[in-house]
């Protein structure tokens, strides 16, 4: 399941599905879509992009659970992965915004079409359990987006916005405990073993 690498994972499995999908259209080379930030996309043409995390309030606590006969573990921590996934052409200014437009459009026709990931492989999944990772197209309006550009100190591009819900975040905190083995019980005249 998830353990402190998942965040890292769960962006490699975005990258991973959308080269699977865009490249065989020939939009792009494998190489040329990867995990990057908003300012510095190096060679990628498609950059997916953490802008951030939040504690899913979705699921409910679940407590510690059970890891053998002598452990309990506390309870993991789910998160939402908030992503921007924007196209960085350098082409001429005049082709530019095409090629950038039909990039946003496979992207969402990809992220649609596919929108759970496993959470053991983080490759498409055909049926939705318990800890499915879920991609959601975010429909933001135009102030919400404005506000998050705003917030990154960036200007505001086209772009599609997605979250990846429900991403399992284990605890390494252990706990042992002892089994119950005898029982004893004092009633009035004397104690009686169990």
């Amino acid at each position: 399941m998830g353990n402190y690498t998942v965040i890292a994972d769960v962006g490699q499995g975005i990258v991973n599905l959308l080269r699977q999908h865009i490249t065989t259209e020939g939009i792009l080379r494998k190489e040329q879509i990867g995990l990057c930030s908003l300012r510095e996309s190096g060679d990628y043409r498609l950059g997916i992009c953490l802008y951030d995390i939040q504690e899913c309030s979705q699921l409910p606590y679940e407590g510690r659970r059970m890891r053998g006969e002598d452990q309990q573990i506390n309870a993991s921590m789910y998160l939402d992965l908030y992503y921007i996934i924007l196209p960085f052409m350098n082409s001429d200014w005049r082709y530019r915004s095409a090629e950038e437009q039909r990039l946003l459009g496979k992207t969402l026709q990809v992220l649609r079409d596919f929108p759970l990931l496993d959470p053991v492989t983080y490759e498409t999944e055909n049926c939705v359990d318990s800890h499915t990772i879920q991609l959601e197209l975010l429909c933001l309006g135009l102030e919400e987006q404005t506000r998050i550009w705003n917030s990154l100190n960036e200007n505001r591009r086209n772009a599609v916005y997605c979250r990846a819900a429900a991403v399992e975040l284990e605890s390494t905190r252990i706990r042992r405990i002892k089994r119950v083995e005898e029982i004893q019980i004092r009633m009035k005249g004397g104690a009686h073993e169990a």
